[in-house]
């Protein structure tokens, strides 16, 4: 689980891709920072709750180290230190205060936007084009490019949130406020390597780990069910059942945050996970199948030629039957019609 500006100094000035947001000012692309769809709006209770005002007053002061002494304002905000200070103390307080110490409610992710729709079967050209320059901007920073098929997919997704900031130029005809719909994400792997590039983790995010020491073992925790909640969606958007809602950190909860953490790139026991004891891996949703014609059942056959009109030649003569031709004839016939009644019943063919 990314602590998402955290991890990124270099986040664009707020005029930088304006539809992305679709949030309260001063947060800066909440969903596409690996934070599962949270919602960047800090609960009001948030306010009351132990440790969150001593929280959010380290925030002004890392904000006001990265902007002034580090010379951010300068480098992303034209001068404007005050206004840097605003947004990278909000984000601070967001991720790395009010997640940690009162997650608020997941806001599920839309599933369509723009016209582009999450995983849809369909190819779409404008996405193709799309991902084609995603692959312009991994290529140039190191990354194995992602399948340009014209999908939105968790490929899709974690490639845009790893490279997106950079790559503004590249992707300046490209409609990127559809990327809301993201459910789940992947991140890119780098030239060389066989895992996904773990989500940027900087080292005030590293304070806060050791601060907050992750959450009790199988302890009822007020945090805890809105964590499940974004971690639900994120497991979702890989065809995973979701786990328990149990309010706690147990087995299920651990499982799945391990899965992603090792498939996708993503931190979510650095966060939460430290006091994980068991391991219960997230199952796969049953897909469904064709139906399979019933045993038995007839098969037509499709011609191999042109048909000529048959020309019915002379009748055989009748043959001589015996008694018991004709009984073993007639036992046979109850038979076929006893098997094609029996067919019918079980297949409810005419």
């Amino acid at each position: 689980m990314s602590l998402g500006i955290l991890g990124n100094p270099r986040t664009p000035p707020l005029r930088a891709l304006p539809s992305m947001r679709g949030t309260p000012p001063l947060l800066a692309l909440p969903s596409m920072r690996g934070q599962s769809g949270l919602g960047a709006v800090i609960p009001a209770n948030c306010w009351d709750t132990p440790g969150f005002k001593d929280c959010n007053a380290q925030a002004w002061q890392v904000a006001e180290r990265r902007c002034i002494t580090e010379g951010l304002a300068d480098r992303a905000y034209d001068g404007d230190w005050e206004r840097c200070k605003s947004v990278q103390a909000a984000d601070f307080a967001y991720y790395g205060c009010a997640l940690r110490i009162c997650p608020p409610p997941v806001s599920p992710a839309p599933k369509s936007a723009g016209g582009w729709t999450w995983a849809s079967p369909t190819p779409n050209p404008a996405i193709q084009a799309f991902q084609d320059h995603l692959n312009t901007c991994l290529t140039r920073t190191g990354f194995k490019p992602i399948t340009a098929d014209g999908r939105i997919g968790p490929a899709t997704c974690g490639a845009f949130k790893t490279v997106g900031i950079d790559c503004g130029s590249v992707l300046a005809s490209d409609p990127v406020s559809n990327m809301v719909i993201c459910q789940s994400y992947v991140n890119p792997t780098k030239v060389g390597s066989s895992t996904p590039v773990q989500d940027p983790h900087s080292e005030d995010a590293k304070k806060l780990d050791a601060q907050f020491g992750g959450l009790p073992w199988m302890v009822r925790d007020n945090r805890v069910p809105n964590l499940q909640d974004g971690l639900n969606q994120q497991l979702g958007g890989h065809e995973f059942l979701p786990v328990p809602t149990s309010g706690m950190l147990d087995a299920t909860m651990c499982g799945g945050m391990r899965w992603l953490d090792v498939n996708t790139g993503s931190r979510w026991m650095p966060s939460w996970g430290k006091n994980c004891q068991a391991f219960t891996d997230p199952k796969r949703r049953v897909q469904p199948t064709a139906p399979r014609p019933a045993p038995g059942a007839p098969r037509p056959i499709a011609p191999t030629g042109p048909s000529a009109p048959l020309v019915p030649g002379p009748a055989p003569a009748p043959a001589k039957t015996s008694n018991a031709t004709m009984i073993a004839g007639g036992l046979l016939a109850a038979a076929l019609v006893g098997g094609y009644a029996w067919y019918k019943s079980k297949t409810g063919g005419a």
